[in-house]
């Protein structure tokens, strides 16, 4: 079995990527601060494991090379194959405070893809070469392909606000809406492909941003189940043969999934 298709691939690459360029420490920093500050040992602390869809919008992809090349191919569509192995997943940690149990904070990985309609004919404007450019062509005609398919994946933390919280932890049957928004980091697995030459790698950019709502049953003392709607934003410039590429994820997300109170906590 190839290693992008095993279980949880994403995550061990992206922290290895992550570092090696000493940027996780500072979400890892964060959140250990406020976890210290809000009192672990007394406080609510769940795992959450989950699956999902998304559905990102087109977005105009701009390549710059050496040599005159600034080509900007508009509206190119994109699609996420969210069940295709690896499938769309996201693992989170939450800390609800002993003092405000109707706060939080939460730190997200997830993992999703995007892979670039590069055979559609689309405008494109800009200099080839140091000549003008401007007409009708698909983006393969300088790009064959372009995808983050191993996949485009995010590590943000969060600040939530939820409702109808139970007055201590363990409490069955409340449904439990909430809120949440935050930023960090993208680690796209850039897959590109420009005449003979390629690149597939992890690469770390930022920033990205998410505002979410979802919902909470806690059906056992220690379980509980969550859906949620997301949007996500980043406009990440990744390295590909020759040159940058640069464009706008702006994407919708479905999730769901069970949660699990740790132990102590």
């Amino acid at each position: 079995m190839r290693r992008g298709d095993m279980v949880f691939p994403a995550l061990m690459h992206t922290f290895a990527a992550m570092k090696r360029r000493g940027r996780y420490g500072v979400l890892m920093g964060l959140l250990g601060g406020l976890l210290a500050g809000g009192g672990i040992a007394h406080a609510e602390t769940t795992l959450l494991l989950y699956v999902g869809v998304s559905f990102t919008h087109d977005s105009n992809v701009r390549l710059r090379q050496p040599g005159g090349t600034d080509l900007t191919y508009r509206d190119i569509s994109w699609t996420s194959q969210s069940w295709t192995s690896p499938i769309y997943y996201g693992v989170r940690l939450t800390h609800h405070f002993e003092a405000r149990r109707d706060w939080g904070v939460m730190l997200d990985f997830f993992h999703d893809k995007v892979f670039a309609d590069t055979e559609q004919a689309v405008r494109v404007t800009g200099t080839r070469g140091g000549e003008p450019v401007e007409g009708m062509e698909p983006m393969a005609a300088t790009v064959q392909r372009f995808n983050m398919s191993h996949g485009m994946n995010y590590l943000t933390l969060d600040v939530l606000h939820r409702w109808n919280t139970c007055p201590e932890p363990g409490c069955t049957g409340r449904v439990q809406p909430y809120v949440g928004a935050g930023a960090g980091l993208v680690i796209p697995h850039v897959e590109a492909t420009m005449g003979d030459q390629a690149v597939s790698e992890y690469q770390v950019r930022g920033p990205a941003f998410q505002v979410l709502g979802g919902v909470a049953w806690p059906f056992a003392s220690r379980f509980a189940l969550s859906s949620e709607y997301r949007f996500t934003h980043t406009s990440p410039t990744v390295d590909v043969p020759g040159g940058t590429l640069e464009t706008s994820i702006d994407t919708h997300h479905l999730i769901a999934g069970p949660s699990f109170r740790l132990p102590g906590l």
